[in-house]
């Protein structure tokens, strides 16, 4: 699978049956490791925990509202979130 980014847009109650996939797991994680941008909703914390997300970076964009989601698609145009550690 090729990605260049990702959009966790789900709630709660989505993100923890979520958690406990490991494809799923696998999937959050590896797109931080690879230092792809990583938008996301509140509701989608247990997914980002079960993942090894604890901490985020200018790599990780919060999509509360629709200016956030503009920085977000506008952010993805470097491809990369080089700064991040690991």
């Amino acid at each position: 699978m090729l990605f260049d980014a990702v959009a966790l847009v789900l709630d709660q109650d989505e993100a923890e049956v979520l958690a406990w996939m490991p494809e799923a797991r696998n999937f959050v994680s590896d797109a931080a490791a690879h230092k792809k941008f990583i938008g996301h909703v509140g509701g989608a914390e247990p997914l980002m925990k079960q993942a090894g997300v604890i901490e985020t970076d200018g790599g990780f964009v919060s999509l509360a509202t629709s200016a956030d989601s503009r920085r977000f698609v506008e952010a993805c145009r470097k491809l990369r979130f080089w700064d991040r550690k690991g």
